[in-house]
């Protein structure tokens, strides 16, 4: 076990505060939108990140756990073609970049009312964090720009994006749900809002098509 962190740097302090800390191992993204992400761009940013003494351990996809209105493929949730397609492509070749990068790993969520937050509450030293209490939440909310989602269509979309690379990376597929026990939140059930798969890129001799 080791430490990391997914905190994204303020500027270059923080990558050298995590150094003196320990904290070797990060999943910190190039900026830009990931679907534009070249080969060279995720070369100049490794080189970078390990300039400072790090590892960048992995990256996230332009599948992000912010709310589907927020989203860089919001398609591919939203179940529609033949957007949700030209996503899954993109996404396909940004991974097989990763993998010439020798970027070992990339990280996704599979969400629509991404992660659920409440006011944020008093920690200790003066902090302020991130913070879910039910009770604080408005049941009179409106649900996105989804509509209300069955549980059955959110796993045809979640199986629907991991059958694709499964076929054409040549990778099995895996992914974790959230809490079963969450009740309705904007109108979705927030039970699979988490789903995170680390794709072994780096020790691949080629990634298939």
């Amino acid at each position: 076990m080791y430490l990391g962190t997914q905190v994204k740097p303020r500027d270059d302090s923080d990558y050298r505060i995590w150094a003196q800390l320990g904290v070797r191992h990060l999943c910190v993204d190039p900026p830009g939108d990931p679907h534009h992400w070249q080969l060279g761009d995720l070369l100049r940013h490794k080189e970078r990140v390990e300039s400072f003494g790090l590892t960048l351990d992995m990256v996230q996809l332009p599948m992000s756990s912010r709310p589907i209105e927020e989203q860089e493929s919001p398609n591919v949730m939203l179940g529609k073609d033949p957007e949700r397609q030209r996503e899954l492509d993109s996404i396909c070749r940004l991974i097989e970049r990763l993998g010439a990068a020798g970027i070992p790993a990339a990280k996704y969520n599979l969400s629509i009312i991404g992660v659920v937050r409440t006011e944020r509450e008093p920690g200790r030293g003066g902090s302020r964090n991130a913070a879910f209490r039910w009770r604080r939440v408005d049941p009179r909310e409106p649900p996105s720009q989804a509509g209300i989602v069955s549980e059955e269509a959110m796993w045809e979309r979640i199986d629907t994006f991991l059958a694709f690379f499964a076929f054409h990376l040549g990778y099995g597929r895996a992914a974790h749900a959230g809490d079963l026990q969450q009740r309705q939140v904007r109108g979705d059930r927030a039970d699979v809002a988490g789903p995170a798969l680390a794709l072994d890129l780096a020790q691949q001799d080629g990634l298939r098509r």
